[in-house]
Parts: structure tokens; C-alpha cells; sequence
């Protein structure tokens, strides 16, 4: 038997396929972001999780969430914390094995503003909450010793969580709707409805 000159080869690498999904959970300071891997690639991914930053197009160069390494394909969650209220964020889920890093494609969140009272009066006036009126998904704090009305019988107020600090006041004869979390320290009163959500 003859044998001719012995060669060798090194198969190439091969990325990883991953999804982004919409994030979740979505709080002033948190968020969860979720992918998908749907082929784990050549060889498996050493490391995953989502990246994300303010300005677009996110990269493992950005601040990054890293669930170790991946031997199954499927959906996973991210923990991502650090966040500033009220701010866009881009997101990315990654997958990294030793052909690279792959990305799932762009989604973006808003995290969730937190509201203010800066003086007593309506909850309807733009001026006592520095400019905007409280929606569904703003956190509101009712500042200590400040006094906040919900005047109208038909007046309907919403809001995410609502935290009323020692010594302040709502009185609500309208409709609140509160989506998310309630803290009372204060007082509560009036003849309206108070509809806890959360």
C-alpha cells in the first residue's frame, strides 16, 4: 500500500442564528430583553445575552448582558438594568462562538418617566407637573406636605404607579386609574373612584 502526502484541514467556523424579541417588563430603571437562538452555529456559542445602547445600533462594545454559553437552541431572557427614566434604548440579542458574534436585529423600548408634583393644585394642569399632564405609563410622586385634586366628576386621571409621600394630599373626585404600583403614605380622600390596576 502507498499513501500519499498527508494533508490537513480545519473546518470554518460558523455563526450562530439569533432573533431579537421585543423587550419586557419595562420599568424606569429596567427592562428584560429576550432572543431567540435559532441554530446554535459551529461550535456552539461560548456566550449571549442582549447589548444595548441610547443612540442606536448596539454591539458587544456597548453595555451587554453575558448568560454564558449556549448548548441549546430556544428563547432565553436577559436581565438589562442601569437604565435612566424616560429614555429610548436599542437592543440587540447576541450569540458569540469562535466564528464571531451575531446579532438578531434591532428593537427599541422606553423606559418609563417618573412625574413629579412640584407645587399643590389640579392633577390636570401641565404647570404643577413641570410641563406635561401624567399618563398611563408615567410613575407619579406626590411630594410631602404638596396637595393634589382630581376636581371634575368626569375628570379621569391615569397613571403607572403612584406614590402619595407622608403628609400630601390627593383628593379625588374624578376617576384614577392606576396601571401599576400603589404606595400611600399620605391621605387618599374625595368622592371619586380610585381603580388600583396593579
Amino acid at each position: 500500500v502507498v499513501y500519499g502526502v498527508q494533508l490537513s484541514f480545519t473546518t470554518a467556523a460558523e455563526l450562530a442564528t439569533i432573533t431579537t424579541l421585543d423587550a419586557t417588563l419595562i420599568t424606569t430603571s429596567t427592562a428584560v430583553g429576550n432572543g431567540n437562538i435559532t441554530d446554535l452555529g459551529v461550535p456552539n456559542p461560548t456566550q449571549h445575552g442582549v447589548c444595548w445602547n441610547a443612540t442606536g445600533n448596539p454591539s458587544v462594545s456597548d453595555s451587554k448582558t453575558q448568560e454564558g454559553a449556549a448548548s441549546l437552541t430556544g428563547a432565553f431572557t436577559s436581565n438589562i438594568t442601569g437604565l435612566s427614566p424616560n429614555t429610548t434604548y436599542y437592543v440587540k440579542a447576541y450569540a458569540t462562538n469562535d466564528g464571531g458574534t451575531s446579532y438578531g436585529s434591532e428593537v427599541s423600548f422606553t423606559t418609563i418617566q417618573i412625574i413629579s408634583a412640584g407645587t399643590s393644585g389640579s392633577w390636570s394642569d401641565p404647570d404643577i407637573w413641570g410641563g406635561i399632564v401624567p399618563g398611563p405609563g408615567d410613575n407619579v410622586i406626590i411630594a410631602t406636605g404638596l396637595s393634589i385634586t382630581i376636581a371634575g366628576s368626569k375628570e379621569t386621571a391615569n397613571c403607572n404607579d403612584l406614590t402619595i409621600e407622608p403628609t400630601a394630599d390627593l383628593t379625588i373626585d374624578g376617576t384614577l386609574n392606576v396601571n401599576g404600583n400603589l404606595l400611600v403614605e399620605g391621605d387618599a380622600t374625595g368622592q371619586g373612584s380610585l381603580i388600583d390596576k396593579g
